[in-house]
This record gives structure tokens, sequence and C-alpha cells, in this order.
């Protein structure tokens, strides 16, 4: 009895765009030793159609969007004692009598207001001021500026981050050497603030000593090896005179 050649395609050369094979003929074998490949149930081809089929299963079910959510506010984002909200202010606070003092405390939404906070705290958070000139004792952590334009900062502080700063002007006594991102027409000088007392605060602070870092900006948005032209210094005949602001009365009055 004459036995019946099997012919099985064998794998071709895959390109990107299509794949051929090349079909070629198998020696042939007996019915014991033809080749079988394995079902997904375990068994043989043979018992491939005698297989279960799986039923359809229904498509999971589409979940509504999630409610939209309020953008949060201010108080939630900069927590703690500070001012916010306010125009055409004077804005007096001294933290050495405070209940919260050697707190963090925060600056937020301020237009054309005058600042004076007496005393140190823990950190400072300033965010979108515009037109204001602010005065600030000790900060004996970070201080942290955003979105600022047409400002005035005196303050000593141990490390201090500028963020979109436009035409603002910074008087400091820094320990570490002050960082700028986004700023456009920014300068510096040295710090020129006094009150009765601040030098106790700067001490208790760690802020006795003139670094010199005030001068020693890095912007982390200028990488070459000259001058940024988004910062330069203050030009002396410019700079403010050492403020004194020791009669400077606790108040939060509109002008």
């Amino acid at each position: 009895m004459a036995s019946r050649a099997v012919a099985s395609p064998t794998s071709g050369t895959a390109t990107l765009s299509r794949q051929s094979s090349t079909p070629s003929a198998l020696p042939r074998c007996s019915p014991l030793l033809r080749p079988f490949t394995a079902c997904a149930d375990g068994g043989d081809e043979r018992n491939k159609s005698k297989a279960p089929k799986n039923p359809p299963q229904d498509p999971p079910p589409t979940l509504p969007p999630p409610p939209d959510q309020p953008n949060p506010s201010v108080e939630a984002i900069l927590p703690g004692l500070g001012f916010r909200g306010r125009r055409d202010a004077t804005l007096v606070k001294d933290l050495r009598v405070s209940d919260e003092k050697d707190g963090d405390f925060t600056l937020a939404d301020l237009v054309s207001c005058q600042v004076y906070l007496k005393g140190k705290c823990r950190a400072l958070h300033v965010h979108k001021l515009k037109d204001c000139r602010v005065f600030v004792g000790a900060v004996f952590g970070s201080v942290l500026i955003e979105d600022v334009e047409r400002c005035a900062f005196v303050m000593a502080a141990h490390q201090i981050r500028i963020h979109e700063a436009t035409a603002t002007d910074f008087y400091l006594r820094v320990r570490s050497r002050p960082i700028i991102e986004d700023c456009c027409g920014v300068r510096f000088a040295p710090h020129a603030l006094k009150y009765e007392g601040i030098g106790e605060d700067l001490r208790d602070a760690g802020l006795e000593e003139e670094t010199g870092n005030w001068a020693n900006v890095d912007d982390f948005k200028w990488l070459r090896a000259v001058q940024s032209p988004n910062w330069c210094l203050v030009p002396e005949e410019e700079r403010l005179q050492t403020i004194d602001i020791s009669d400077v009365q606790e108040r939060e009055d509109d002008n």
C-alpha cells in the first residue's frame, strides 16, 4: 500500500512589509511518528475538535468620568499664618509675640501692599505679589518666592528660591546662593533692614554673618558659562539705604 507524502510549510524570512513562506516536503513517516501540537486544554490536535469553546464574554462596563474637582485654594496649598488677598494695605506682624511664632508664614495675592514682618519664622512662602514692598526679619529655613512683579524684598534667610519674578529687587542676607528660575529683570543688593532686636533674631537663626552670597546668584534656566541676562546687581547709587522699621506697629489696615 503506497504511502501519501505530507507537505508542511517551513517558516520564511520576515520583512517589515510582508512575510513569505516556502513550502517543502517533509520525510515520510508512519502515523505513530507523526508530529502533533499541544492544545490549549493540554490535549493533542486529534482531540482539538472536541475541546469545549469558551463562551462569549460581555465587554466590561464603561465607568462614568470622575466629577470635576475644584481647584485648591491658596489656603490649602500654602497653609499657616499669613496675609492673603489684600490690596493697598499696610500689613505688620511681630512674630516674636505671635501664638504661632517660629512657624511658617505665607504672603499670597497681594497688590500694592507694604508688608513688615519682625522676628523670625521657620519658612516663608510668597505667591503672586504685584507692586509690593516686603520687609522680613529672619527666616531660619527656606524662602520660596513665585509669581511676583515690580516688587522689592528685604530679608535674611538660609535659602532663597525665586520662580517667575519680573522687574523685582532683592536685598538679601543668605547663607546659600540664591536660585532663580524663569525670571526676568531681577536685581540683587545686600541686606538693608533694621529694627530693635534684629541682631538677636539673626543670631538665633544663624544669620549674623554676612556671607556675600547675595551677589552669587544661580540661574537654573541659564546653563552657559557667561553671565545670565536675567539678573544683575543694583547699582550702588540706586540701592536703598538701611531701613529702620522699629516704630512700625502691628496692624492690618487698608490705606
